[in-house]
């Protein structure tokens, strides 16, 4: 009896196990069955409407009639500008990650860009190269540009940048404006047009003397030029715009959310500092937001037997930096980020290192 009953026992504790896994098995089949639904099922053609938002729209982008760049109109009653010109304007219109951080970023740097400009004698328009070449960050580029310019080691050193192991001035950025300013006004007395001295400054005189030559044209949209520079000005003109007027191509942006200039004050220094920390905490602020500040000193001390003069920035006592929520830059423990947030790819840039005519 006793053999029985254990045999019994097995037997229902075996298929009572089965019995359990029933409803995991019903579930599997289920979810399959769902799936498999979901793929050989589409929704008809006339119910895709159903789908999407009542409110949803895709507008198309309206281009300004009277465009222009540094006062040279735009030809966009020629069907191939107009058309190169849509695309530009449609890829950054929604292109909004990017678009909405330059927009914002334009309010700590053009204010400090465009005196410079004005100064020189070349036309508010140019700040918009920066954006192209560097997103307006002072970064390196793969064709070893550098800068918010973009500008080349040997052409920094012709127009008067220092370019050191320890010290590149190409990352500073009003020295950088004013070298860019002479580099596109030499640009400029060779051409008489700014169009063709902005698309020299991006693929370099001798190159579009060639193609000019080449092809016997005297006018930038009519020549055939490597892709980066035939698009250049075009998205030069997208980029003016969309951040001239935002509203009208869908960026709604606060005015406490756009990155306001930092005020400074400078420290000259005409000797060697041998510990730049230690210099950073003797004028109340740190390391990290003096080399933030001043990206152009490479290292963590500067030396300095020829007794050249530098400026130093510091942000003035009390200020907020942008992109530091409401940490004081006199504080010990702030933290400043690098200004990398979003860079514009340059890197099919076409490069001749020997020749000074490159930017």
């Amino acid at each position: 009896m006793k053999t029985v009953l254990q045999k019994l026992n097995k037997f229902f504790s075996h298929w009572y196990r089965h019995i359990l896994a029933l409803p995991v098995f019903f579930l599997l089949f289920l979810c399959t069955k769902l799936i498999y639904l979901s793929f050989h099922n589409p929704v008809a053609d006339t119910d895709y409407k159903d789908l999407f938002f009542p409110d949803y729209k895709l507008l198309g982008v309206s281009i300004p009639k009277d465009l222009n760049y540094c006062g040279e109109k735009v030809p966009i009653n020629n069907f191939g500008v107009k058309k190169a010109l849509e695309k530009q304007f449609f890829v950054n219109t929604f292109f909004q990650p990017q678009t909405l951080i330059l927009n914002k970023k334009s309010t700590r740097w053009f204010p400090l860009i465009e005196p410079i400009l004005k100064k020189n004698g070349v036309p508010d328009d140019f700040k918009y190269v920066a954006i192209l070449e560097s997103g307006l960050t002072n970064s390196t580029a793969l064709a070893n540009s550098g800068g918010f310019w973009g500008i080349m080691v040997p052409v920094a050193r012709t127009y008067g940048l220092e370019v050191t192991d320890q010290v590149d001035e190409r990352f500073n950025v009003e020295k950088a404006t004013d070298a860019a300013c002479k580099i596109i006004k030499d640009a400029y007395r060779h051409y008489n047009s700014w169009t063709l001295a902005t698309a020299a400054y991006d693929m370099g005189m001798g190159a579009l003397d060639n193609q000019l030559q080449k092809q016997e044209g005297d006018n930038y949209y009519d020549l055939d030029l490597n892709d980066e520079t035939a698009m250049y000005i075009y998205r030069l003109l997208a980029f003016k715009e969309i951040i001239l007027r935002p509203e009208a191509y869908g960026y709604k942006i606060s005015k406490q959310d756009y990155f306001a200039p930092i005020p400074t004050y400078t420290v000259k220094v005409d000797s060697t500092i041998t510990d730049l920390d230690a210099f950073a905490i003797a004028n109340s602020s740190s390391l990290q937001i003096l080399k933030a500040m001043n990206p152009w000193l490479l290292k963590n001390s500067l030396n300095n037997p020829d007794h050249k003069s530098y400026l130093i920035l510091f942000p003035k006592k009390g200020v907020k930096l942008y992109g530091l929520d409401i940490r004081d830059s006199t504080s010990k423990s702030a933290t400043i980020l690098p200004d990398t947030s979003v860079r514009i790819n340059n890197s099919q840039n076409k490069i001749d290192s020997l020749s000074i005519d490159k930017k």
